[in-house]
């Protein structure tokens, strides 16, 4: 039974519809008024023909195939149980039956479907397997292929992309052996980190720049105990860690141990605690030995001359 439906400006200016001949164009209008309300009828080319096209001197099957078979495709031809259906390509988008209309009778389109997918030029037929590739030449004859999703338009398939391989092993390999820990590397928030950072695009050799950086920095300091994945590879510090100049920390002098006072420079702690104990007891016994002390003590306290007496509670 025919059934009003609704032609919006947008049909005339479809530049996939435009391709097809007049003819195809005025059939896919009047299948929208033989199927039911939700797009589907069944796939009988003379019946449709006396439905649609009576006047007209038309092969309505090499039709349906041109609609088929368009960039986008306009309808999807598929067999259920070995019974030919059409299917409407995005029918309830464009059209609104009337509430009263029926329940659709037909079988929707499913996994277990089969669809008729070919091209047809010069009364041949050129057959297309499920991933769109020209599979072989057919005279005039038609081949049932499996499937895939309905309504889903050729051309818009993307090439799978090959997963990407994450090193976690030799990640967390690098950051044990420079780190002197022992983090395994298939514990689950590992992972997630490492995946993390790897999903925006930073590289194994990104990581070992962070572990790097932070070793050099934090290696036998108060701060080595930050060197595990949870701090090194979190979002928030991971991009400043591997950009960051690496500045390796104070090393002894002479075997003495030293300190730094901040503003890259180092003295000897030992003399200078010494000196203090030699001013104290009165044991400089020149002026060229107070002097020398006095300078030393000044750029390491950062004191005056008045304040030589009163070495820090430290030393």
């Amino acid at each position: 039974m025919a059934r009003s439906r609704t032609l919006k400006p947008g049909f005339f200016q479809n530049e996939y519809l435009a391709e097809l001949e007049p003819l195809a164009r005025l059939l896919f209008e009047g299948l929208w008024c033989i199927a039911d309300r939700d797009g589907r009828l069944e796939d009988r080319p003379k019946k449709i023909k006396v439905e649609i096209l009576p006047y007209d001197n038309c092969d309505v099957d090499k039709l349906l195939n041109n609609l088929a078979n368009a960039k986008e495709p306009f309808i999807v031809r598929y067999i259920h149980e070995e019974v030919r259906y059409i299917q409407i390509t995005n029918f309830p988008k464009h059209q609104n039956p009337h509430p009263k209309e029926p329940e659709s009778s037909i079988p929707a389109y499913s996994e277990k479907s089969r669809v008729i997918k070919f091209l047809v030029t010069e009364n041949k037929f050129l057959v297309s397997d499920s991933s769109n590739r020209i599979k072989g030449l057919k005279e005039c004859k038609e081949e049932v292929i499996d499937s895939v999703e309905l309504q889903k338009k050729s051309g818009d398939e993307k090439p799978k992309k090959e997963p990407v391989k994450i090193p976690y092993d030799e990640i967390v390999n690098y950051l044990n052996e420079h780190a002197k820990t022992k983090y395994k590397s298939t514990t689950k928030a590992t992972r997630e980190l490492i995946d993390a950072r790897t999903n925006e695009g930073f590289s194994l050799e990104d990581f070992k720049t962070v572990i790097n950086n932070k070793c050099i920095e934090w290696l036998e300091t108060d701060q080595e105990k930050y060197l595990r994945p949870e701090t090194l590879f979190c979002a928030k510090h991971f991009e400043s860690y591997q950009n960051q100049k690496a500045k390796p920390p104070s090393k002894p002098q002479n075997g003495k141990p030293t300190f730094n006072n901040f503003t890259n420079r180092t003295y000897d702690a030992k003399a200078l605690e010494e000196a203090w104990l030699k001013k104290s007891k009165g044991e400089v016994s020149t002026d060229e030995e107070i002097k020398e002390a006095e300078e030393r003590l000044q750029k390491a306290m950062g004191k005056g001359k008045d304040n030589i007496n009163n070495p820090p509670n430290s030393l």
